[in-house]
């Protein structure tokens, strides 16, 4: 009997390992991975976008400078007074001749007086405007604001007494005695022609010499040709209508008062003596057929005002 329980234990054994063997031959279930846990995911936050930055003047207003922390304070009239007293002779001359240097630079063409020249000015008045320099400009190149400044020019360096001097010797220039007659019969003397002229001799020198007086001192002014000898058709040319009026009226104010650029200003290989009414002729139609010149208004202008 006890063999047999050692039999059946053995066998009992036997087959528990048996088992055991074929369970471990068996495929074996998937193992699932081990997934590390990962950090908590953070919410995202929007950039803003960075914003110019405005400048505050107020700021710069209150900031002190460098130099001073106090505030700008303007003298008293009475201070500026007695800086003025104190400052010395010599001192406020140069700063008076730079003055007047930068309004020559400046006022090349007058344009800081226009509204004054405008208006009309007295001889007195001259003294007024800085001293300009003159650039020498030929017929096709020069405005009425350029001969203005150079007639305004010499009429500066005439004393009263040598600008009345020169309007009695106009008056009775010879020329006036050969063409009155012929300018009266034929309906120009005092005619509308004849009034543009007068205005544009008053505008080049600010009302110095009044249209009036223009018209009489120079009884063919404004009439193409010599004297009362128009040339035929040319008058009928609107260029040439406007030149021989700048033509006539320069050229009258260099002969009879001694100032402006004359008829014309030799600068050309073919340019004369501005005293030759001959000179000026082809380059100032050329500057009126490229740019016309805008010649004043002739309302308000009266009749020829005779020699008293």
């Amino acid at each position: 009997s006890c063999k047999i329980f050692v039999f059946l234990v053995k066998k009992w054994y036997n087959q528990t390992m048996k088992t055991s063997s074929i369970a471990s031959q068996s495929v074996p279930a998937p193992q699932i991975p081990q997934v590390k846990s990962l950090p908590a995911v953070q919410p995202v936050v929007p950039i803003a976008k960075s914003a110019t930055v405005q400048p505050n003047p107020a700021a710069f207003r209150s900031a002190p400078t460098t130099s001073s922390s106090a505030a700008l304070r303007l003298p008293a009239p009475e201070e500026m007074n007695a800086q003025i007293e104190q400052t010395p002779v010599q001192h406020m001359q140069t700063q008076h001749q730079r003055v007047r240097g930068f309004l020559q630079r400046q006022n090349s063409s007058l344009d800081l007086f226009k509204d004054m020249i405008d208006q009309g000015l007295q001889h007195k008045d001259l003294d007024l405007l800085p001293d300009v320099a003159v650039d020498q400009k030929s017929e096709y190149s020069r405005s009425l604001d350029d001969d203005t400044r150079e007639v305004l020019q010499g009429l500066k360096n005439l004393s009263p007494e040598d600008l009345q001097a020169k309007k009695a010797a106009a008056y009775q220039h010879p020329e006036v005695l050969r063409d009155k007659p012929k300018a009266i019969a034929e309906g120009y003397y005092g005619s509308k022609q004849h009034k543009q002229y007068g205005a544009l001799v008053s505008k080049l020198t600010a009302g110095i010499i009044s249209a009036e007086e223009a018209m009489a001192m120079n009884p063919s002014g404004g009439l193409p040709g010599p004297g009362m000898n128009e040339v035929p058709l040319l008058g009928r040319f609107d260029s040439v209508a406007r030149h021989a009026m700048r033509h006539d009226a320069t050229g009258f104010l260099l002969t009879r008062f001694g100032v402006g650029p004359g008829y014309g200003t030799p600068t050309t290989l073919l340019g004369m003596d501005k005293d030759n009414p001959l000179a000026g002729q082809w380059l100032g139609i050329l500057r009126e057929v490229g740019t016309a010149s805008v010649l004043p208004d002739i309302a308000g202008v009266g009749a020829p005002k005779e020699w008293a």
